[in-house]
């Protein structure tokens, strides 16, 4: 009785202890002071304007087929540039806008989810603006993540939720001269999220945000002027983002006007490339952290301007990706003294549990037959895992793009493994007439289920745990921890019930004369 006790206060204690787990993972993600940080931002010379003004649209989680046969879109497209880019790894939303404004993608930049709170240590394109003495607006319908992050190089940033509210500050940006002005639309990841991709509703929003960009900027003059759309991430068909199925990776690059080369083909442009490319229109240096490239070949320019802004790019590149390739190298070093100090305690942890389950069962502590083994202990991670495979995306990031929705998506499986283990539980505890043996038996269950639930999560700790995100994991181990992490949770308190169920059942037959002589 008293080892049942024990057993249900520790699965209790589990169950939270895991739970936390879940929800701190993704956010611990971000590094708040990357290493990249610490070195000097390769600055150079100022160039040849070739725009008076660049209009930066950002359509957030615009897909690249859905992008086509959007009027205003379409005819930037004829007049200019019709390319796409791909995105940097995770696909989320702010660390792919902190990939627009300083060229650097997620693993360098630290920012890696959409729980980044503060301002960004790196050098940004609003930074490189400011230097030159231009002037930077920032404008969207909902999104304060540039403004919180890059907020002391912009000039003006402002959110503006009510209907014409976008318009009106664009408007306002337009009228004063601004040298750059962000634009970021999120009507389109919202209806994305809601309701799917491949839905009509998703279709809608872009129609709307393409009419919105008409109002915007139809009349601006594109002899002087340039526009560059683009979009931070993609949707797949029934609504997620962040691993990298084609349909999130790959977003439309729509550049015209004023210093673009019409007709111009890009083979192989990424979105940290979009910052070093703005900068050359204003005829500023590129950020000085950023290991894009100028897409040179979009860009309409005497060949003296071109040399200038090849040199420029090669001796940026020069310094950043040596610096690149010794944290890579750094990163990959400590990795593997972690994992060498992990995986020995995770084998010694999982062991240990073992050794005792083992040992209570020949003591008769507990009853390990063949009813717990074969049907009680399968029933919770089989159920789980299974749903797991079969609704998300095999494990893709794309499946829960935020903390919120890991909780609410993986426990939401496991309530349903949940239920069936207490099902399996009752078959496997069904014809136990005495009180003793069915407490000795639900402890039983409780332990051999545990190891079963315990050397997946033990592995994913071992191999892509907190403190082990430095290097950001691939899409298949970064999404190993949270899934795991939770099938303990979710089993540990599915079996405290059980635990507490049973012992309260253990009393109350105890207490009662009757059974009592009949035991």
């Amino acid at each position: 009785m008293a080892l049942a006790a024990a057993l249900a206060a520790l699965a209790m204690g589990l169950a939270v202890a895991s739970l936390r787990s879940v929800l701190s993972f993704i956010p611990s993600l971000n590094v708040k002071r990357p290493a990249l940080a610490d070195f000097a931002p390769v600055v150079g010379a100022n160039g040849d304007r070739l725009a008076r003004r660049v209009v930066l649209v950002v359509v957030d989680g615009l897909r690249l087929d859905t992008s086509y046969g959007r009027p205003y879109l379409d005819r930037l497209r004829a007049r200019g540039v019709d390319a796409q880019a791909r995105v940097g790894f995770p696909t989320l939303s702010r660390p792919n806008y902190v990939t627009l404004m300083t060229g650097v993608e997620p693993r360098w930049s630290g920012v890696r989810s959409n729980d980044w709170a503060g301002p960004v240590s790196l050098d940004s394109l609003a930074a490189r603006a400011r230097a030159a003495g231009l002037r930077v607006t920032y404008v969207s319908d909902h999104f304060a993540g540039i403004p919180e992050m890059f907020g002391s190089a912009l000039d003006d940033g402002a959110i503006a939720p009510w209907p014409g509210g976008v318009q009106k500050v664009a408007e306002r940006s337009l009228a004063r001269g601004d040298d750059l002005l962000i634009l970021l639309f999120s009507e389109v990841d919202e209806a994305g999220h809601r309701f799917g991709a491949a839905s009509p509703q998703y279709r809608e929003a872009a129609r709307r945000v393409d009419g919105q960009m008409t109002a915007i900027l139809g009349s601006l003059d594109l002899t002087q002027d340039a526009v560059v759309v683009v979009a931070d991430h993609g949707h797949i068909d029934r609504g997620g983002h962040g691993g990298l199925e084609p349909e999130v990776e790959n977003v439309p690059l729509v550049l015209a006007g004023a210093g673009i080369r019409p007709g111009a083909v890009l083979s192989d442009a990424r979105l940290r490339d979009v910052a070093p490319t703005v900068a050359a229109l204003l005829g500023i240096p590129a950020p000085g952290h950023s290991n894009g490239h100028i897409l040179l070949s979009a860009l309409e320019l005497p060949a003296a301007a071109r040399a200038t802004l090849t040199e420029a790019d090669r001796a940026r590149l020069a310094r950043i990706d040596p610096v690149l390739e010794q944290l890579e190298a750094a990163e990959a070093r400590d990795l593997l003294d972690t994992r060498s100090r992990r995986v020995p305690l995770a084998i010694a942890a999982l062991a240990i549990l073992l050794a005792f389950t083992v040992l209570a069962a020949r003591r008769r502590w507990v009853i390990v037959d063949r009813r717990v083994l074969l049907i009680a202990v399968p029933s919770f991670p089989l159920v789980f895992y299974g749903a797991v495979m079969a609704f998300d995306q095999f494990l893709s990031p794309s499946m829960m793009p935020s903390a919120g929705s890991v909780v609410q998506k993986l426990f939401g499986y496991g309530a349903v493994a949940a239920l069936a283990h207490l099902l399996a539980s009752g078959y496997a505890l069904n014809g136990r007439t005495a009180p003793r043996e069915r407490l000795a038996a639900a402890s039983g269950l409780f332990l051999v289920g545990l190891v079963v639930a315990v050397a997946p999560a033990l592995a994913a700790w071992a191999f892509a745990g907190e403190t082990l995100t430095a290097m950001l994991p691939g899409p298949r181990l970064l999404m190993l921890p949270p899934v795991t992490y939770s099938v303990v949770s979710c089993y540990a308190f599915a079996a405290a019930l059980t635990l507490v169920i049973e012992y309260v059942v253990f009393v109350a037959r105890a207490s009662d004369p009757l059974r009592s002589l009949a035991r």
